[in-house]
This record gives C-alpha cells, structure tokens and sequence, in this order.
C-alpha cells in the first residue's frame, strides 16, 4: 500500500475532514475582540464589538476610542495606522492624527493583503475584484480586468506572485504582476471547473465521477457545504503533494523557511475562518446578524435564563407601511431604507444586546431585561428611529416566563402577538405581551421637509 499513490480512500479523508471543518465553522460564533495589532511607531490597535481602540505600546495611560467607526469586524496593518472594517463601512485611520477616514465606495466583501506592493490590498466588492492603494491622505480603488473570467466569489490567497480566486466555475489564478499592470491577458490558469468535468473522468491521477445534470447554482446549505468539502479535498490534495515537494527541497536549508510555510498557511486558514463566520452568522443586507444566528443566541439564552434565572425579553420590530413604500418607490430604496434601520438599531443598543433581521422588513432583539425595562428600551428605539429617519416602527415585547415559556416557539408567539397589538393600536407604538400600549408622542418642534420619501406618510 506504500506504493499505491493518489488512493481513493486519501481523497475520501481529506473530503470528510474538510466537510467537517466548514460544518463546524458555519455553526462558531463571532469573536467579539479583534487584535491587538502592532504598528512599526509601537501603536497598539484593538477592535471591539463598540468600535476601535487606539494605545502605546508600554504605556500605562489607557487607550483612547477612535470617534465614528462602529463595532469592529476586522483589523489589517497599514504604514501609517490601520483599516478597520465595520458594519457598514470601511475606515482607514491614522495612528498620529487619531482619526477616521471612510473610504469611499461601498463596504467591501473580503480585504487581502498584497504582496508585491506594501501599500496595496486586494479587494472583493460589488463591482469585481479591485486594488486598494494609498496615495498620500487619500484612498482609491481601480478596477481589475480579468478578460471576461466569472464573477469571483472570496479571495484565497496572494502566493509567489499569483493571485487565487474562487469563482462558481472552480479556482482560478492570476499572475499578480500583469494585474499591477493592468492587463490580465494569458494570466488565467483554471486548473480546476466543475462544468469541464464529464461522467468517471480523471483529475490528475484521481478518480472522481460527477453528474452532467447537476445543477450549477448552489441551492442550500448542504449543496453549498458538499461542494465546498469537494474543492478542499481537491485542493488539499494538490496542496499537499506540492508541500511535500517543496519540504523535500527545503532539507538542505534548515528548518526556518519550513517555519515560514507553516506560518504562512496558518494565517490562509485563519482569513478563510473569518469569512466563513462572517457569511454564516451575517445578514448580506443590513449587516446585523441572520435569523439562523438569531436562533441560537436566543436558544442559548433561554438555556442561561432556566439556570441562572437571569432576565431575558425579545423585541419583535416592523416597518409601518413598507409594502407601500417599496410599491412607490422601488425595491432598491426599501433596501437602503433597512440598511439605515439596521445601523440605528445597532448603535441605539448595548453590546450585551443581539439585533437581528428576523424576516423581510421585521427585526429581532434579544435583551438581558426584566419586563419593564424591556419596555422602556422599546420605546426608546421607536423614539431613536423616529428621530433620525423617516421610518415609523410598531413594536411587541415579551419577557421570558419558565411557566409558560417552555421553549422559543412559546416565548416568540407572545411578542408576536404583542406586535399584532402595537399593529392593531394605530401602530407607531409599543405593545408588551402583558401591557396595555404606549402610544408614541409627537414631536413638538416642527422639523425641515425630509430630502427623501417618508416610509409612514400617514400617521395614525
């Protein structure tokens, strides 16, 4: 069996453990904290869920909050400070002025960071795959050509002047040289597509079958999560007869370049986690967390609350009258008006309380608070909204009874039928699952006409 090379039952291990892997990364949670990163001036960077810190390294003065950039989702090291991602955009700050600047554009996918050029990163966004450079004080993005390829879908890594890309078609890479230069003819090299595959057809020695009927879009979970095991086990496989050759190479040098390799993937592993987790837990759309990651936050709190016999209260909040907007106004600025909504949730909240997109144009919060307090933090958020937008919400609230709560489904049919009652109020209005209304108030001072439509143009 020593001699038997590209085995079936090798590429079946490495498939199940990646499947595995990518199983267990969908289902982690968020890390919270971000850092720290050190600069070459010995600032020292920290990223938390309530924005971005900003120290010396061996200082005893406490570091300061850089002003403006939200709860951090990640950190990268630049010449003059760092980008910090958050939310709903992407900042560059810099460590001697102590403050933030948006880069313009729309908030990126994915970030990588480039090889050849220190003050350049490879960027993932809406438009295709760019190059973010710094020229001074200021930031910009050019566009790179890939002569017609598919649509990328992550970033992989930037590797011996190559840079790979995965794409619905397999993996392809660059020569990172040419796309500096702006060309990216002869650069391609597929070295893998799922639709080139026919039925019992032979990938480098390895036997794999595939379906010509096989549908091309991935259309759940588990097709996207079976696919994804089928390229790591492909690539695992190329990756590690490439590793061993190299390994073979580096024994006459010593072990410090090996120690370099292994540096090297562990930090390819650790930008892929990242982005699995960000893609699991996130909503695509408003950038506060999924119904999926909703669940669980509140299995396990309800969980905590059985034990510790701690508070717990959900908040059920919809957009009054948003049918009618998106019939009158389109789709694309109903879209807009829920990213505006979700960014003032999350920052009218504490960082102990969960914000979620529960379905549409309705959102969950899930809050360590007795009932009343559950209450008062609603009609906070509905005066908070009315305020700053031109949105007017109805919100129902329950707090969690071991009684009668004896799992979610129970505890999130009374705040749904208290946001029935808000509904049925005149809406505008926070209802609680064993109170009467609060009826939201009218501003006193008049307030100057809105640049854009209003969502609830007719006030009950």
């Amino acid at each position: 069996m020593r001699h038997v090379r590209n085995v079936p039952w090798r590429l079946i291990a490495i498939g199940l453990l990646a499947y595995l892997s990518l199983f267990n990364v969908a289902l982690a949670t968020t890390p919270t904290v971000h850092g720290p990163v050190t600069g070459a001036d010995g600032s020292v960077w920290l990223g938390d869920g309530d924005g971005l810190l900003l120290g010396a390294a061996r200082s005893a003065n406490a570091p300061r909050r850089i002003p403006g950039v939200g709860p951090i989702q990640a950190l990268w090291l630049t010449e003059r400070g760092v980008l910090a991602l958050d939310p709903i955009q992407l900042w560059a700050v810099d460590a001697t002025a102590g403050n933030a600047t948006a880069v313009a554009g729309t908030r990126p996918q994915q970030l990588l960071p480039a090889q050849l050029q220190c003050r350049c990163w490879w960027l993932l966004g809406e438009r295709g795959v760019q190059l973010l450079q710094a020229l001074g004080d200021r930031w910009s993005t050019v566009d790179i050509d890939l002569a017609g390829a598919p649509p990328p879908l992550q970033l992989l890594a930037d590797i011996d002047g190559r840079l790979w890309l995965r794409t619905r078609e397999g993996i392809d890479s660059y020569a990172t040289s040419q796309l500096l230069e702006g060309s990216a003819a002869d650069s391609r090299n597929t070295w893998w597509s799922a639709p080139a595959l026919p039925a019992a057809t032979t990938i480098a020695g390895v036997e794999a079958t595939t379906s010509a009927s096989a549908p091309s879009a991935v259309a759940s979970f588990w097709q996207g999560a079976a696919l994804s095991a089928l390229l790591a086990a492909l690539l695992g496989s190329l990756l590690y007869r490439r590793q061993q050759q190299r390994l073979r190479a580096l024994d006459a040098r010593g072990t410090q370049e090996v120690d370099q390799l292994v540096l090297r993937r562990t930090a390819e592993l650790e930008i892929a986690n990242r982005t699995l987790r960000d893609l699991a837990d996130t909503d695509a759309l408003t950038g506060v967390a999924n119904r999926r990651h909703f669940d669980h936050l509140l299995r396990e709190g309800l969980e905590r609350a059985l034990l510790t016999g701690r508070p717990l209260s959900v908040l059920l909040l919809d957009v009054d009258h948003f049918k009618q907007f998106n019939d009158s106004h389109g789709h694309l600025a109903g879209d807009e008006a829920l990213r505006q909504l979700g960014h003032l949730l999350q920052e009218a909240v504490r960082s102990d309380t969960a914000v979620a997109r529960y379905g549409g144009e309705e959102f969950a919060i899930i809050s360590p608070t007795r009932p009343s307090e559950a209450l008062g933090l609603a009609e906070r958020l509905r005066r908070h909204i009315e305020t700053h937008s031109d949105m007017r919400v109805s919100i129902g609230v329950a707090s969690f009874k071991p009684l009668t709560d004896h799992d979610e489904s129970a505890l999130l049919a009374r705040a749904d039928r208290a946001l029935y009652g808000a509904k049925a109020a005149g809406r505008n209005c926070v209802r609680g699952a064993d109170s009467s209304p609060m009826q939201a108030r009218e501003r006193q001072t008049a307030s100057p006409e809105p640049t854009r439509p209003a969502l609830d143009e007719s006030k009950s």
